[in-house]
């Protein structure tokens, strides 16, 4: 396996599809096109590709610094690539997920690692054996932090990153990739949110960053969101919203770490912009 700044050598759009949570997975779907084909020759302009992976939102960080994530217990259960004109359609899983939150570079980065081959397929006749998915966000233009991901936590929610880097290994031609152009890229819905920042709550009690009860009341709140704003009620969802926050910056570095606060906190910015703004 290739260190992660291998990965940032070629930038890809992605489009991504809603995110689904369930049990302790989450699915999350990216789609584009073909710009440019670099190191193999099947690979063409327009060519549309897929990307889907699914995550362990239960894996632990086995990194102990707070700006690094390394997740290399099945975080990834698996990770599928779909190019049509190709004819490639190659399951692989279970793999690895690496974050860095604002390093040195300085930037975020995300990588998610594919592992042995599931469902086996070929790329231009020879077998794919690996793949890899990279994601970087990088400071403002003004020098403001990188904002991609603001903890090392396992990323459960979609990535909003400057560069893109899919990665396929065939037997006979080595490492290929591609650039890709966005097609679309469909808002979060507020169930979506809810489901992520759900997830990431489960995965925070299981790692012991919460206490079970100070979670339990998070969900249930952000439950109530999720129904309220189904039954049209906005207006009485963003008086939970705010009940939300208000218990986040409450717990916040002192029964919950500051990094989960801040992941809570953009979740609720991504629900009150859902919600069409709640005023204050």
């Amino acid at each position: 396996m290739r260190a992660f700044a291998t990965l940032l050598s070629v930038a890809f759009g992605l489009a991504l599809a809603p995110v689904q949570a369930f049990a302790e997975t989450v699915t999350v779907t990216y789609t584009g096109t073909i710009q440019e084909a670099y190191d193999h020759p099947v690979l063409d302009e327009g060519d549309a590709v897929t990307v889907t992976y699914v995550l362990d939102t239960a894996a632990p960080d086995r990194d102990p610094d707070p700006s690094k994530g390394w997740f290399i217990d099945d975080a990834v259960v698996s990770f599928r690539v779909q190019i049509p004109a190709a004819d490639l359609d190659v399951v692989l899983g279970p793999g690895q997920l690496q974050t860095f939150d604002n390093t040195a570079n300085p930037d975020d980065q995300v990588s998610v690692y594919a592992g042995r081959v599931l469902q086996p397929d070929t790329l231009g006749g020879s077998p794919v054996n690996a793949a890899e998915l990279g994601f970087t966000g990088f400071p403002g233009p003004n020098g403001e932090p990188p904002s991609m991901i603001t903890t090392d936590a396992l990323p459960t929610r979609r990535l909003q990153a400057d560069v893109y880097s899919l990665f396929l290994h065939t037997v006979a031609a080595g490492w290929s990739n591609v650039k890709l152009e966005i097609t679309s890229t469909p808002e979060l819905t507020v169930k979506e949110l809810v489901d992520s920042a759900i997830s990431e709550l489960r995965a925070a009690v299981q790692s012991g960053a919460i206490g079970a009860g100070n979670a339990r009341s998070l969900a249930v709140k952000l439950r109530n969101i999720e129904r309220l704003h189904g039954a049209g009620r906005n207006k009485c969802a963003c008086k939970v919203l705010r009940a939300f926050s208000k218990q986040v910056a409450a717990l916040s570095g002192k029964q919950m770490p500051v990094s989960l606060g801040n992941e809570m906190k953009a979740h609720a910015a991504l629900l009150d912009a859902a919600l069409g703004g709640c005023r204050r």
